[in-house]
Protein backbone atom coordinates (compact mmCIF):
# COMPACT_ATOMS: atom_id res chain seq x y z
CA UNK A 1 0.00 0.00 0.00
CA UNK A 2 2.71 2.66 1.19
CA UNK A 3 5.19 1.47 -1.89
CA UNK A 4 2.53 2.03 -4.57
CA UNK A 5 1.24 5.18 -2.99
CA UNK A 6 4.99 6.52 -3.22
CA UNK A 7 5.13 4.89 -6.80
CA UNK A 8 1.92 7.18 -8.06
CA UNK A 9 3.30 10.29 -6.46
CA UNK A 10 6.40 9.64 -8.17
CA UNK A 11 4.85 9.38 -11.42
CA UNK A 12 2.66 12.15 -11.29
CA UNK A 13 6.05 14.34 -10.44
CA UNK A 14 8.23 13.20 -12.82
CA UNK A 15 5.15 13.83 -15.61
CA UNK A 16 5.03 17.21 -14.55
CA UNK A 17 8.80 17.65 -14.45
CA UNK A 18 9.21 16.38 -17.82
CA UNK A 19 6.37 18.20 -19.52
CA UNK A 20 4.85 15.17 -20.68
CA UNK A 21 1.37 16.94 -21.33
CA UNK A 22 3.60 19.01 -23.97
CA UNK A 23 5.34 15.86 -25.28
CA UNK A 24 2.03 14.55 -25.77
CA UNK A 25 0.86 17.67 -27.52
CA UNK A 26 4.21 18.10 -29.76
CA UNK A 27 3.93 14.14 -31.05
CA UNK A 28 0.28 15.00 -32.07
CA UNK A 29 1.95 17.93 -34.00
CA UNK A 30 5.23 15.87 -35.08
CA UNK A 31 7.07 18.67 -33.68
CA UNK A 32 10.14 17.67 -32.54
CA UNK A 33 10.95 19.89 -29.01
CA UNK A 34 13.47 18.89 -26.53
CA UNK A 35 11.83 20.58 -23.36
CA UNK A 36 14.41 21.62 -20.87
CA UNK A 37 13.31 21.15 -17.12
CA UNK A 38 14.62 21.59 -13.87
CA UNK A 39 15.14 20.59 -10.07
CA UNK A 40 11.69 21.21 -8.79
CA UNK A 41 10.28 21.68 -4.94
CA UNK A 42 8.30 19.08 -3.76
CA UNK A 43 6.12 19.64 -0.43
CA UNK A 44 4.40 16.70 0.66
CA UNK A 45 1.42 17.74 3.03
CA UNK A 46 0.76 14.98 5.83
CA UNK A 47 3.84 12.89 7.43
CA UNK A 48 2.03 9.88 8.75
CA UNK A 49 3.39 7.05 7.64
CA UNK A 50 2.65 7.23 3.91
CA UNK A 51 3.57 11.03 3.30
CA UNK A 52 7.10 10.13 5.19
CA UNK A 53 7.48 6.98 2.81
CA UNK A 54 6.83 9.46 0.20
CA UNK A 55 8.86 12.45 1.12
CA UNK A 56 11.78 10.66 2.12
CA UNK A 57 11.39 8.44 -1.33
CA UNK A 58 11.52 11.74 -3.29
CA UNK A 59 14.61 13.21 -1.31
CA UNK A 60 16.33 10.06 -1.78
CA UNK A 61 15.53 10.40 -6.15
CA UNK A 62 17.69 13.88 -5.45
CA UNK A 63 14.59 16.29 -5.24
CA UNK A 64 14.18 19.47 -2.51
CA UNK A 65 11.85 17.85 -0.67
CA UNK A 66 9.76 19.38 2.26
CA UNK A 67 6.94 17.98 4.97
CA UNK A 68 4.29 19.88 6.70
CA UNK A 69 2.61 17.57 9.88
CA UNK A 70 0.37 18.43 13.06
CA UNK A 71 2.94 18.08 15.21
CA UNK A 72 6.95 18.12 14.51
CA UNK A 73 8.45 15.45 12.62
CA UNK A 74 12.31 14.34 12.08
CA UNK A 75 12.67 12.85 8.30
CA UNK A 76 16.32 12.69 7.04
CA UNK A 77 16.93 15.09 3.67
CA UNK A 78 13.10 16.57 4.14
CA UNK A 79 12.47 19.90 5.34
CA UNK A 80 9.95 19.77 8.02
CA UNK A 81 7.37 22.59 8.90
CA UNK A 82 4.29 21.82 11.30
CA UNK A 83 1.72 24.05 13.55
CA UNK A 84 1.63 27.51 12.55
CA UNK A 85 4.02 26.98 9.99
CA UNK A 86 1.78 26.60 6.82
CA UNK A 87 2.38 29.17 5.23
CA UNK A 88 5.95 29.01 5.03
CA UNK A 89 5.53 25.22 3.80
CA UNK A 90 3.54 26.58 1.01
CA UNK A 91 5.26 29.32 -0.59
CA UNK A 92 8.29 27.74 -1.86
CA UNK A 93 7.02 24.73 -3.10
CA UNK A 94 6.56 23.68 -6.92
CA UNK A 95 4.23 20.88 -6.19
CA UNK A 96 1.81 19.69 -3.40
CA UNK A 97 1.20 16.57 -3.03
CA UNK A 98 -1.52 16.31 -0.19
CA UNK A 99 -1.62 12.74 2.17
CA UNK A 100 -3.07 14.10 5.13
CA UNK A 101 -6.14 11.98 7.00
CA UNK A 102 -9.43 13.39 6.45
CA UNK A 103 -10.32 14.76 10.19
CA UNK A 104 -12.54 17.97 11.22
CA UNK A 105 -9.42 20.06 10.98
CA UNK A 106 -8.44 18.60 7.48
CA UNK A 107 -11.96 18.64 5.35
CA UNK A 108 -11.49 21.41 2.66
CA UNK A 109 -8.34 22.63 3.66
CA UNK A 110 -7.54 22.27 -0.34
CA UNK A 111 -9.42 25.57 -0.96
CA UNK A 112 -8.38 28.87 -2.23
CA UNK A 113 -6.88 30.44 0.87
CA UNK A 114 -4.33 27.66 0.57
CA UNK A 115 -3.95 27.64 -3.26
CA UNK A 116 -3.54 31.79 -2.83
CA UNK A 117 -0.50 30.66 -0.44
CA UNK A 118 1.26 29.01 -3.39
CA UNK A 119 3.41 30.40 -5.80
CA UNK A 120 2.20 31.30 -8.94
CA UNK A 121 2.23 28.12 -11.62
CA UNK A 122 2.68 25.40 -8.87
CA UNK A 123 1.13 22.12 -9.00
CA UNK A 124 -1.31 20.18 -7.19
CA UNK A 125 -1.30 15.98 -6.76
CA UNK A 126 -4.42 15.07 -4.44
CA UNK A 127 -4.15 11.39 -3.48
CA UNK A 128 -5.74 11.60 0.08
CA UNK A 129 -9.19 11.92 0.03
CA UNK A 130 -11.76 13.71 -1.90
CA UNK A 131 -12.94 15.85 0.81
CA UNK A 132 -10.24 17.47 1.23
CA UNK A 133 -10.67 19.76 -2.14
CA UNK A 134 -12.72 22.66 -2.35
CA UNK A 135 -13.78 21.27 -6.03
CA UNK A 136 -14.79 25.03 -7.20
CA UNK A 137 -11.68 26.79 -6.00
CA UNK A 138 -9.61 24.09 -7.48
CA UNK A 139 -11.31 25.34 -11.19
CA UNK A 140 -11.11 29.28 -10.01
CA UNK A 141 -7.17 28.93 -9.61
CA UNK A 142 -6.56 26.83 -12.37
CA UNK A 143 -8.95 29.18 -14.76
CA UNK A 144 -7.00 32.28 -13.52
CA UNK A 145 -3.66 30.76 -14.00
CA UNK A 146 -2.49 30.36 -10.30
CA UNK A 147 -1.99 26.84 -10.45
CA UNK A 148 -0.66 25.19 -13.47
CA UNK A 149 -2.71 22.27 -13.26
CA UNK A 150 -3.57 19.03 -10.89
CA UNK A 151 -3.09 15.14 -10.47
CA UNK A 152 -6.54 13.65 -9.02
CA UNK A 153 -6.87 10.35 -7.51
CA UNK A 154 -10.08 11.08 -5.28
CA UNK A 155 -12.93 13.12 -5.17
CA UNK A 156 -15.86 13.77 -3.26
CA UNK A 157 -18.48 11.77 -5.10
CA UNK A 158 -17.12 8.51 -6.50
CA UNK A 159 -17.26 7.63 -9.11
CA UNK A 160 -17.32 11.09 -10.43
CA UNK A 161 -20.14 11.80 -12.56
CA UNK A 162 -20.03 12.04 -16.03
CA UNK A 163 -21.13 15.43 -16.12
CA UNK A 164 -18.41 16.88 -14.14
CA UNK A 165 -16.56 19.57 -14.96
CA UNK A 166 -12.89 18.19 -13.85
CA UNK A 167 -13.10 15.36 -17.01
CA UNK A 168 -12.98 18.06 -19.51
CA UNK A 169 -11.27 20.33 -17.81
CA UNK A 170 -7.51 20.77 -19.74
CA UNK A 171 -5.33 21.29 -16.66
CA UNK A 172 -6.86 18.06 -14.75
CA UNK A 173 -5.78 14.86 -14.72
CA UNK A 174 -7.61 12.05 -13.20
CA UNK A 175 -7.16 8.66 -12.22
CA UNK A 176 -10.02 6.68 -10.66
CA UNK A 177 -9.01 6.02 -6.74
CA UNK A 178 -5.92 3.81 -8.21
CA UNK A 179 -3.18 5.04 -6.27
CA UNK A 180 -2.64 2.58 -3.85
CA UNK A 181 -5.79 0.11 -3.20
CA UNK A 182 -5.72 -2.96 -1.01
CA UNK A 183 -5.22 -6.02 -2.37
CA UNK A 184 -6.29 -9.66 -0.56
CA UNK A 185 -2.46 -10.74 -0.05
CA UNK A 186 -2.09 -7.35 1.54
CA UNK A 187 -4.55 -7.69 4.01
CA UNK A 188 -4.18 -10.94 4.79
CA UNK A 189 -0.22 -10.11 5.52
CA UNK A 190 -1.06 -7.59 7.32
CA UNK A 191 -4.07 -9.36 9.00
CA UNK A 192 -1.36 -12.53 9.99
CA UNK A 193 1.11 -9.96 11.37
CA UNK A 194 -1.34 -8.15 14.18
CA UNK A 195 -2.51 -11.79 14.88
CA UNK A 196 1.04 -12.37 16.31
CA UNK A 197 1.05 -9.37 17.89
CA UNK A 198 -2.32 -9.88 19.99
CA UNK A 199 -1.85 -13.44 21.03
CA UNK A 200 1.90 -12.32 22.12
CA UNK A 201 0.12 -9.12 23.82
CA UNK A 202 2.36 -6.74 21.74
CA UNK A 203 0.76 -3.59 20.49
CA UNK A 204 -1.25 -4.13 17.39
CA UNK A 205 -0.43 -2.27 13.98
CA UNK A 206 -1.79 0.27 12.34
CA UNK A 207 -4.07 1.32 15.31
CA UNK A 208 -6.51 4.62 14.72
CA UNK A 209 -5.92 7.07 17.04
CA UNK A 210 -9.99 7.84 18.02
CA UNK A 211 -9.16 11.21 19.79
CA UNK A 212 -7.04 12.34 16.48
CA UNK A 213 -9.37 10.88 14.23
CA UNK A 214 -6.68 9.01 12.19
Amino acid sequence: LTRDMTNYCIMGVMMHQRSIDQQRKNQESSTWDRLPYSNLKVGVLGLGELGSHCASTLAGLGFEVSGFSRTPKEIDGVKCYSGDQLSAFLSPIDILINLLPVTPQTESILDENLFNQMKQGAYLINVARGNHLVEEDLITVLDSGHLSGALLDVFREEPLPEDHSFWKHPKIKITPHVASVTTPDSALGLLQKNIAHLTKGEELLHQVDRVAGY
